[in-house]
């Protein structure tokens, strides 16, 4: 099965986790997406971190945004790439690295490369592909921090999503509140992503949290 979003086009299929390629509570982020034009003769940059099967990378590679693809798994990445491939996309500008998020952004840091927007959706735990461990409590507040240093001087923004509970994410927020500050950026608020059944109930889907330039 086929499910388009905009110009990206996702291979859907059933896997042994129980999931099948997409998340759809991320609609309202890709719909966000759409605000962020690329001005004519600029070029953009995103940064994508824990980027599973790669919608948020389409969509934003089909707008001319220029984008780094990032995931921990092989056949994630590889998943991605077929999605890719069915969007017509194969040769839009996304660099697909498997690789542990952390290590990589501290990577990009040293070297000076700098985003314009960072994505987010990290798991409660994990392991990377050289079996680094990983959990939201431990690294999430060192991932932050690092995030915060390799964006540009006039960031377009940062959204973290995901499902931990809300009890355990806000205190790292408050521990990056201050960085936050001194880059201008407002002061985030956590938001429920929710979406409705065929009879009309809301589920509760996670969190969104955006970190956007004042002004």
């Amino acid at each position: 099965m086929v499910l388009p979003i905009g110009k990206a086009h996702l291979l859907l299929r059933p896997t042994p986790f129980g999931h099948i390629g997409v998340f759809p509570e991320q609609l309202d982020n890709w719909a966000w997406f759409e605000s962020l034009t690329v001005p004519a003769g600029e070029v953009k940059r995103c940064l994508n971190l824990f980027a599973y099967t790669g919608a948020s990378s389409l969509v934003l590679a089909s707008m001319g945004w220029q984008v780094t693809h990032v995931d921990a798994s092989k056949p994630t990445l590889l998943w991605a790439r077929e999605n890719a491939q069915a969007s017509g996309l194969a040769e839009a500008p996304i660099r697909w690295i498997q690789e542990d998020a952390l290590r990589f952004v501290d990577r990009e840091v040293r070297r000076g490369n700098r985003y314009d927007l960072v994505l987010m959706d990290p798991p409660s735990y994990g392991h990377g592909p050289k079996g680094e461990r990983w959990s939201i409590e431990d690294g999430m507040v060192a991932l932050l921090q690092s995030v915060f240093e390799v964006l540009a001087e006039q960031p377009v923004g940062v959204l973290w999503t995901g499902h931990t509970e809300t009890e355990v994410v806000m205190p790292l927020l408050l521990q990056v509140e201050e960085i936050a500050k001194s880059l201008g950026l407002r002061n985030p608020k956590m938001e429920r992503a929710t979406l409705q059944d065929i009879v009309g109930r809301s589920l509760d889907f996670g969190y969104r949290i955006r970190w956007l330039p004042r002004g």
